[in-house]
């Protein structure tokens, strides 16, 4: 909510996006979390620390850098 709310996009959007990095590994559930209202909601993790792109002929080059994994 708080991404929705910052950036200004519908919720729906955030969750859609959410979940394709989820999809593709690049974020990951770091704990559940129950709010005061009893609603359970996930918190997510980041599993990259640095991503550096450089956009050269005849391909772009994207490095991924991960984060500690005791982290």
């Amino acid at each position: 909510m708080e991404l929705s709310e910052e950036h200004r996009i519908p919720l729906s959007s955030v969750y859609k996006k959410i979940l394709d990095l989820e999809e593709i590994a690049l974020v990951k559930v770091d704990k559940w979390v129950l709010s005061e209202n009893g609603k359970k909601f996930k918190l997510y993790k980041s599993r990259i620390s640095k991503a550096d792109v450089s956009i050269r002929k005849p391909e772009p080059v994207i490095s991924l850098t991960p984060n500690d994994q005791n982290t």
